[in-house]
């Protein structure tokens, strides 16, 4: 496991066993990053594994953009702080830390900036709903005159944005534009310049994908980003499609040709035909990115279980999540669900979802419940399984009204209660 000694690997494994499932991809991007990115020691992530399990785009990036634009304000010493302590707290814990070493900024707006140093780009926003008509009109005046002053944004642009984002006096902003440049947005025309082409393209100045746009347009150029476009038209999108993809996942022009290629031809490999490999990447961009290894280990994994190449075809144009997952999931999930519950292979194929149910919380509680209605004889004759995803694709709410509460039995109800909310490790581990 990328340079770890056995017994280090033996030590990730009992602090954090489930990174087990993580893909070989997942543990190397993390490592990666965090190691040669952030300098942090491989000791740090040997004691604290379970960075493993941690969103990559929606937590650790996003802190550890922080800590580097803390770091250029030399207010974190010398040395790195812990991994654990900047990855492990809550958002609000975080944030409270943040605010803490902003000794560059006045109390009054400390609290705003360091939410937007957090979410890379917010443009030290309050909500126009939120304040009075008079303050609103003002805010919104204001909001205009500096985008169009500062940023060189045209009036209907400006306008536009102010709409959805507002604030009063130049601090706030000019703050986070001063912020961005710990980051790398160094280039001031160049980043305007970004700016205009992201907001051009109707992405909300407020949220994290604008960021994202925001950094893919402002690290390539007008020609890069235009041969990207053309790799995906090559392949058959129209470039309408290109940019709706663009506006669901930017890092969709991140890839290489032979990245974009790679994941497109593998697809097809797998058996599905051309417009539906463009139907599922038009619909999920971001799956661009796994590796050609991923998929073929899940084509080998379910074929191994006994599903055809047609019926992994159809359970990725139903649910492509399941390319993702590890095979010790797959296998752990399809045997329970199979061998135990009895229910045919075929309802994996037409509600492939269950793959990315939680197997404690959701599938073996409910199948408790199942299998003691089945023992009293509670569920038809027997003779057929209720439908699985009558079982597992609910709420809880709608399971329990189901299959529990409608019971007139007064002992039945609290003992089949008992049983759904009840942890049974001996399911788990078959």
């Amino acid at each position: 496991m990328f340079g770890l000694l056995e017994d280090e690997i033996c030590s990730v494994f009992k602090r954090f066993p489930p990174c087990i499932g993580s893909s070989a991809e997942t543990v190397k991007n993390k490592t990666e990053f965090l190691v040669k990115e952030m300098n942090w020691l491989k000791k740090a992530v040997i004691v604290f594994p379970h960075v493993f399990g941690y969103s990559f785009e929606k937590r650790i990036v996003p802190r550890c953009t922080v800590i580097k634009a803390l770091m250029s304000k030399r207010l974190l010493g010398s040395e790195l702080p812990p991994m654990s302590s900047v990855l492990s707290c809550t958002d609000q814990m975080f944030l409270k830390r943040s605010i803490e070493l902003q000794k560059w900024c006045n109390w009054s707006v400390s609290v705003k900036l360091a939410q937007n140093v957090f979410s890379v780009f917010s443009i030290s926003i309050s909500s126009a709903s939120t304040v009075s008509h008079k303050d609103g009109r003002k805010g919104k005046t204001f909001t205009v005159s500096y985008l169009v002053d500062t940023l060189g944004l045209t009036t209907k642009l400006a306008e536009s944005i102010s709409r959805k984002v507002s604030f009063e006096k130049k601090g706030n902003p000019d703050s986070v534009l001063n912020l961005l440049n710990g980051y790398g947005f160094t280039d001031s025309q160049r980043f305007e310049a970004s700016l205009k082409k992201v907001v051009d393209k109707g992405f909300d100045p407020t949220s994290s994908k604008f960021v994202q746009a925001l950094h893919v347009v402002y690290r390539s150029s007008d020609k890069t980003i235009e041969e990207k476009v053309d790799v995906y038209k090559r392949l058959g999108f129209a470039a309408g499609d290109v940019w709706e993809m663009f506006k669901k996942w930017p890092f969709a022009l991140k890839f290489s040709e032979k990245k974009i290629t790679q994941t497109f031809e593998t697809l097809k490999r797998c058996g599905l035909l051309e417009n539906e490999v463009m139907s599922l990447l038009k619909r999920n961009p971001q799956f661009i990115r796994i590796s050609e290894e991923n998929i073929v280990s899940s084509v080998e994994t379910l074929m191994g279980l006994g599903f055809s190449r047609d019926e992994f075809a159809l359970m990725i144009k139903r649910y492509p999540q399941c390319i993702g997952f590890s095979a010790e999931t797959v296998k752990k999930k399809t045997g329970f669900l199979v061998k135990k519950m009895k229910w045919p292979l075929k309802s994996l194929v037409s509600h492939p979802q269950v793959f990315g149910y939680s197997m404690e919380k959701r599938i073996v509680r409910r199948c408790n419940v199942i299998e003691a209605l089945m023992s009293k004889g509670l569920l038809g004759d027997g003779s057929e399984l209720t439908p699985m995803s009558s079982v597992l694709a609910c709420t809880d709410e709608t399971f329990l009204n189901r299959y529990v509460r409608k019971h007139d039995d007064k002992e039945l109800v609290p003992e089949l209660m008992a049983i759904f909310t009840r942890v049974h490790k001996a399911g788990l581990e078959q």
